[in-house]
């Protein structure tokens, strides 16, 4: 793991928002299917949101979780957990023309993208992509293992656009570099595992490991969290 250095001349960190695309539900994890059912993959799928939108709150940095939504079902898990909900434009551009809507919301604003689907995410990860940030304006990459991007934290959110897709980890990378940014790569090992292929289950602990519901977790019976704590 790479040990980041905190911001440069040891400034307080931006205030960030968190964005958290979720795609529509019926349609995600489509590679789990010669493993997984339907209503099992929605379960896993339901899981690792709640504990990214849990990471996400407790991130000393975050003032405000919002998830981009693909369909009414995302959306009542989002309003459940507390966050703010922006709804993906149906087109061509796909999730990152959603992003790059909610970039424009959002203003001046950092943002953290950080997907649905990181099993082993914690807000201490995402604590040290901030610390990570080399100024404002700055990027922050972290990738997967398979050359995704598991956190981008952008400052501002536009600086660069976002570049999801095969081999985005390099792509944002490239992107700042391209118009003079300071880039920084950084490799945690709870945003480097996303649930693409049913292998990834065991490299994440196993089905009950991924699927059991626990402290910092978002039950439909339950109800969410408390929001922010730190704040």
């Amino acid at each position: 793991m790479v040990c980041p250095d905190r911001v440069a001349g040891d400034r307080p960190p931006p205030a960030v928002v968190a964005v958290v695309p979720l795609k529509a539900i019926g349609s995600s994890k489509t590679r789990m299917a010669p493993a997984l059912s339907p209503d099992d993959r929605a379960l896993l799928l339901r899981r690792t949101f709640d504990r990214v939108v849990a990471a996400a709150r407790r991130c000393v940095a975050v003032t405000e979780v919002l998830v981009v939504v693909g369909d009414d079902r995302g959306a009542a898990w989002a309003m459940m957990s507390g966050a703010s909900v922006v709804r993906e434009t149906p087109g061509p551009g796909g999730l990152n023309a959603a992003l790059a809507e909610a970039d424009a919301s959002l203003a001046d604003t950092a943002t953290l993208v950080i997907p649905a689907d990181l099993p082993l995410v914690t807000a201490e990860d995402l604590d040290a992509m901030v610390d990570a940030l080399p100024g404002v304006p700055g990027v922050v990459v972290c990738p997967t293992a398979d050359g995704g991007t598991g956190g981008l934290l952008r400052a501002p959110g536009g600086v660069v656009p976002p570049c999801y897709g095969p081999g985005s980890a390099d792509a944002h990378v490239d992107a700042a570099r391209r118009v003079g940014v300071p880039v920084r790569r950084l490799l945690l090992p709870g945003l480097a595992l996303d649930l693409d292929r049913p292998s990834d289950i065991a490299l994440a602990g196993g089905w009950r490991a991924v699927t059991a519901g626990g402290r910092g977790s978002v039950d439909s019976e339950t109800g969410p969290v408390e929001r922010y704590p730190h704040r």
